[in-house]
């Protein structure tokens, strides 16, 4: 990434590291699984992983311009907000209620949608197919709770008590998404 660019980067699905110069600052915002699509219209899946130029001058005017930052980008993000709600708001809502541990057709019967629909909305919205956003919001729980156990708490148990099939699934998990194997957490 170069200096004085704006970037897109889409969701992670696996560990990348970036490196950046002590002569240049970062500034990231980060939206929530589907966020970013209620106030630009794009296709999601097509950045999954990826980084590509963002082309918003104002955007870019306010963060190269503004004296008031915060202040500036939460105006220009609500005179954006949508009137309609997403379609995927709800069911991401429970992914994350459920702490990653739901079943898909459990999804579909709650929310009436069928599965060919349902894959194709998460796909352009939040850019994971609904299990990759399912497994990702368990990663993301486990790790607080891999963080916070105690030296009596085995891996194994978090395994379990998180709804993988065993440790050696779990370790794979963490070090897919974060880089490193859980004890090095």
């Amino acid at each position: 990434m170069r200096s004085a660019e704006t970037y897109l980067v889409g969701t992670m699905t696996t560990f990348s590291e970036t490196m950046h110069g002590s002569d240049q600052s970062l500034l990231g915002i980060r939206f929530k699984p589907g966020g970013f699509c209620a106030f630009f219209p794009l296709d999601l899946h097509e950045i999954t992983d990826l980084s590509t130029n963002f082309r918003s001058h104002d955007l870019r005017g306010i963060v190269y311009g503004s004296q008031d930052l915060l202040k500036d980008l939460n105006l220009y993000f609500l005179q954006r907000l949508p009137a309609d709600v997403l379609a995927t708001t709800a069911v991401l809502s429970d992914i994350q209620n459920s702490k990653g541990q739901i079943r898909v057709a459990e999804l579909l019967r709650n929310h009436a949608m069928s599965e060919r629909k349902m894959e194709r909305l998460f796909k352009r919205e939040v850019g994971l197919s609904i299990k990759g956003m399912i497994r990702l919001t368990r990663f993301i729980h486990t790790l607080d709770a891999i963080r916070s156990a105690g030296p009596e708490r085995s891996l194994s148990t978090i395994a379990y008590t998180h709804g993988y099939y065993d440790q050696a699934h779990l370790c794979a998990e963490v070090k897919k998404y974060s880089g490193f194997t859980p004890s090095q957490l």
